[in-house]
């Protein structure tokens, strides 16, 4: 089967590497590597957007870290609590052993190379850590040192957990090209699924059939459809940046992902917002990320409670920041925006409600001056 594949897909992969030659593609970096594993804790979860307000509940309990892809890939209790008991019972059934296969390598390539939770590497200072961090640094370096830069791991690579999935990725060539990790659920679930299908199937009681195809059909619920109607009704709060603001500043978009940290907001509708604001912004959408933006992202992870560090206000100001836009899509963000009411150091402009047609911004947006 290995062999079909690489044979199906080899003119792919020479266009591949041709393409990258010519345009002196940069391979992604092993912080960016690192960065978009799945979070351990997230896999079993509920939907962090399921219709049902318990299983959101539930998914908000469990995981703390930004609403990202990497972060929220959930494949359900249920569903996984069924996957393992189809998995104990394939070990009598060898014509199934190349799902269990699929379900554990997939699942595996999806973790990353380094342990995440909460969508933040998991650090721990442990000699045997450092021991096992430096031997992969070491062979990295030595296959690919335009990856491992170095023979000795930096910080915090000296300290992270690795996870087999390190191993393609020093030994794989082109490897690195595919950045989301966490992607790999999407082939590792298929399995999953599978073997949890199959095991409720094993049951001789109709009624238990019954009661877990209902109970993985409750899971399944799919999050309702976020489309609106063209042409698009605009956000108040653009009107007051258009009309208030120097045509040259830039916006910033924030959200609280926990009480004490920021995020940028990115995503596709802060590009159509430019079309009625008429300001540049800050943060890309998906993966078209600039470096800037890249660099923001970092220094917020590392900045809880930025409103209060003077260098947040200097950074702003370096990169033409004139507005702060603080999109409340939850309670994290509408406390933030509370607290710096009453904050004398920022010019609190005022929270704007969404209009009231359907629009792609269906929350307050709350302005704030540096």
């Amino acid at each position: 089967m290995a062999a079909v594949a690489l044979g199906l897909s080899s003119p792919y992969l020479f266009w591949f590497q041709q393409a990258s030659a010519r345009v002196g593609f940069t391979a992604f970096d092993i912080d960016q590597l690192a960065t978009w594993g799945a979070s351990a804790n997230s896999l079993a979860l509920p939907f962090a957007r399921h219709p049902l307000s318990l299983a959101r509940e539930v998914a908000a309990w469990a995981y703390h870290g930004p609403a990202s892809e990497a972060g929220t890939i959930s494949l359900g209790p249920v569903t996984c609590v069924l996957a393992l008991c189809g998995l104990a019972a394939a070990r009598r059934q060898r014509a199934w052993w190349p799902v269990v296969g699929l379900a554990l390598i997939g699942m595996t390539l999806a973790l990353g190379p380094f342990l995440r939770w909460d969508d933040r590497l998991v650090q721990l200072e442990h000699p045997v850590i450092q021991t096992v961090n430096g031997w992969i640094w070491s062979a990295g370096h030595a296959l690919k040192p335009q990856l491992f830069a170095t023979a000795i791991p930096p910080a915090p690579y000296d300290r992270v957990i690795p996870l087999p999935a390190v191993a393609p990725l020093i030994l794989a060539p082109y490897w690195e090209g595919a950045r989301v990790s966490a992607r790999y659920a999407l082939v590792g679930g298929v399995g999953v699924y599978l073997l949890a299908v199959w095991f409720v199937s094993l049951q001789n009681r109709r009624w238990a059939r019954w009661a877990l195809i209902g109970l993985m059909l409750v899971e399944w619920w799919p999050a309702p459809a976020l489309g609106v109607p063209y042409p698009l009704e605009p956000h108040p709060a653009f009107a007051w940046i258009r009309d208030h603001t120097d045509a040259n500043v830039i916006v910033a978009d924030l959200y609280a992902v926990a009480p004490d940290r920021l995020q940028l907001r990115i995503k596709p509708q802060i590009l159509t917002a430019t079309l009625f604001h008429e300001r540049a912004a800050l943060s890309g959408t998906s993966s078209v990320l600039p470096a800037h933006a890249a660099a923001w992202e970092v220094w917020l992870a590392d900045h809880p409670a930025p409103f209060s560090e003077p260098e947040f206000e200097r950074r702003l100001r370096a990169d033409q920041v004139g507005v702060l836009l603080l999109h409340v899509v939850n309670p994290e963000t509408a406390a933030v925006a509370e607290a710096l009411a009453s904050q004398p150091d920022w010019q609190f402009v005022d929270c704007f409600e969404p209009a009231k047609a359907m629009t792609p911004w269906p929350y307050p947006i709350c302005l704030v001056l540096p």
